[in-house]
């Protein structure tokens, strides 16, 4: 079974979003800032980070960065309500192991293929 770690800090999105992915058969854990997410995936295992752009202790890019150093086998996708042409999408979702962005709001049959891409990617299932 996949573990999903989501990384936002609206509970009421995240209390959402948990039953659904796990009814996908996920694992789901969350945190509500990249400090949080860092430790926890210091100590745990964790398949794909879902994280928003904007965090308050740290933006994803950097995040990304971070745990990718750490763990390059992890793969992460984007979640943000910032357009499209927003500079700071664009560097991030260039980021080595980052498979997906999905803009918000989302149903959440949009997350379930963006998780399924993301879990497809062939660098992803050779790792």
């Amino acid at each position: 079974m996949k573990t999903i770690l989501i990384i936002d800090q609206n509970l009421e999105f995240t209390n959402a979003l948990v039953p659904v992915l796990m009814q996908c058969g996920y694992t789901v854990k969350c945190c509500e800032n990249a400090v949080e997410a860092m430790q926890f995936v210091k100590e745990k295992t964790v398949d794909l980070v879902l994280s928003e752009l904007y965090l308050p202790t740290l933006r994803a890019d950097r995040l990304f960065r971070i745990l990718l150093r750490n763990k390059p086998t992890i793969t992460c996708c984007l979640m943000t309500s910032a357009a499209y042409d927003d500079p700071l999408i664009k560097k991030t979702i260039k980021l080595k192991n980052v498979k997906g962005l999905i803009k918000k709001p989302f149903s959440f049959e949009e997350l379930n293929i963006c998780i399924k891409e993301a879990f497809a990617d062939p660098v992803t299932q050779s790792v």
